[in-house]
């Protein structure tokens, strides 16, 4: 069965906010490096020094969008839509593929003790389609990474 949780998540948009907030430094320090140029009657070493220095910066910068280009961009938009739409989203909520919720359903049964553990007539004949249908009135649908998944509302 697959299931997520949001805690996770939470952990991996806190992650990939890390590299965007680098990229931002990374541009602004080259920014302030490039603003920076020495005047002529700095000399040439002060030049030299300025180039090396806007340099490593670029080269900051570079790495730093290596590490966040568009998949992490829209990795991390989808996150803050789901954050959005699921109110325990950092402090943990399941998230139950739409695929898997009739087993889920039939766990989450018996784990509240709803199924007898000598299970037999009536008990083998739950109808699970049906009580999955009902139990995900209790839940909202979202969507992350293109899959339909069921959270606690």
């Amino acid at each position: 069965m697959k299931t997520l949780d949001t805690r996770d998540l939470y952990k991996r948009k806190c992650e990939l906010e890390s590299l965007r907030d680098a990229v931002t430094t990374a541009r602004e320090e080259l920014d302030q490096i490039a603003t920076n140029k020495p005047d002529e009657d700095e000399g040439l070493a002060a030049f030299e020094a300025w180039e090396k220095e806007k340099e490593d910066a670029e080269s900051n910068l570079e790495s730093a969008e290596a590490d966040f280009g568009d998949d992490e961009k829209e990795e991390l938009d989808e996150l803050e839509t789901l954050e959005s739409e699921i109110s325990g989203f950092m402090h943990g909520e399941t998230m139950v593929r739409e695929n898997d919720f009739e087993d889920y359903a039939r766990e989450l049964a018996d784990d509240i003790g709803a199924i007898p553990d000598e299970s037999r007539w009536p008990c083998t004949c739950i109808d699970w389609e049906q009580a999955a249908k009902e139990l995900a009135m209790d839940y909202s649908e979202v969507t992350y990474q293109g899959d339909s998944y069921y959270v606690r509302s």
